[in-house]
Formats: structure tokens, C-alpha cells, sequence
């Protein structure tokens, strides 16, 4: 039977908290101060789901695995007063299509940014970073406004698409490239 001290001992670091991460966007909208990074209040690790595919052997189901998709990453911000960070991402959502007609930019990929959001440690450190490939806001969440909203900041959620993730740990190393080579250690193809 494992003791407390025991499981307490297992949690290197004293386990890794919610609240200590960064987020970095690289917009390609001019005017995304990095310092107004610290008005991210919200963010997360993405999913990483590969969907089964279903083939049915003599009356059995067996599952073989199929293609990744990848879940919207969704980070909520601060709004300050003088609507910095927000202005960037209606610019940006603007940008691939226009407010006003159904005009839309024809170059897509000149739109597109980099996200990163980092888990640190208690010192600030950084343990592990997940970078966001091709990524462009699909969802600029509204602001509610309420007279009974007191002693309460406004806060507005961002969705972005991307079309894949990368993954590295606290070296730097890309934990897919490990991941690969311990695949084809395995006699198996990546």
C-alpha cells in the first residue's frame, strides 16, 4: 500500500498548476504587443485525438487507427479600455473576410500566424511548449455588458484554427521527432 509520502514524492516539481503558462501570437496584423501577452487569462494544452477506423471481421469490430484531427485552440484575454489586443484580432478576422460585403482574401496562407503556449514551472521556467502551425482566428467571442458587472474586468474568448501542432519539451526537442524514432526502434513505419 503506497504511504503519502510516498505519492508526495512521485510529483516532481510539486506537480505542474493551471495557472503557471504563456501564451505567444505571432499575428500578421501589425499592433500585438507581446506585453499585452499578460492580459491572456486563459488558455490550455491542445487535445490530441487520432479517430478509429471501424472495420467489421466476422462479426467482431476490430480498430485500426485513422487520421488526427485537431480541436480549435480557444484563449481568453482582458479587455482593457484601450481595446489593444482585441482590435488586432477583429483587424485579423477582418482581414480574411471583410465585416461589411462577403469579399475574402485570396491568399490565405499570408494570413495565417504563429501561436505558442508554454507550461512553466513554479520558477517561470519553461517545461513544455506547444507551437501552433498555420493558425488564424476562426471566432472573436463577444463581450457582455451589464449594469450589474461590478468589480469584474471584461474578459472576450478567441478561437483559432490551425492545420497542426508541434510538440517540445523542456530542451527544446521536438517530442515528434522522439516519437518517430521510437516507432521505426520498433521495426514500424512514421
Amino acid at each position: 500500500m503506497a504511504t503519502i509520502e510516498q505519492f508526495k514524492g512521485q510529483m516532481a516539481g510539486g506537480g505542474a498548476r493551471a495557472n503557471q503558462f504563456e501564451v505567444i501570437i505571432q499575428s500578421p496584423i501589425a499592433g500585438l504587443d507581446q506585453n499585452k501577452m499578460y492580459l491572456c487569462t486563459a488558455a490550455s494544452l491542445p487535445q490530441s485525438q487520432v479517430d478509429a477506423v471501424t472495420v467489421a471481421f466476422r462479426g467482431r469490430e476490430v480498430h485500426f487507427p485513422g487520421d488526427r484531427r485537431f480541436q480549435p485552440w480557444t484563449v481568453q484575454f482582458y479587455n482593457d479600455t484601450d481595446f489593444a489586443i482585441r482590435d488586432v484580432f477583429e483587424k485579423w478576422s477582418n482581414a480574411l473576410q471583410q465585416y461589411e460585403t462577403t469579399n475574402a482574401t485570396t491568399r490565405p496562407g499570408t494570413l495565417a500566424g504563429t501561436l505558442q503556449v508554454f507550461q512553466l514551472d513554479r520558477s517561470g521556467n519553461r517545461i513544455k511548449q506547444y507551437e501552433f502551425v498555420n493558425a488564424f482566428p476562426s471566432l472573436v467571442g463577444g463581450i457582455e455588458l451589464r449594469y450589474d458587472a461590478t468589480n469584474q474586468i471584461e474578459v472576450f474568448q478567441v478561437d483559432f484554427v490551425y492545420d497542426y501542432f508541434k510538440v517540445y519539451d523542456a530542451s527544446g526537442g521536438n517530442a515528434a521527432q522522439t516519437a518517430a524514432s521510437v516507432v521505426r526502434n520498433l521495426g514500424g513505419n512514421i
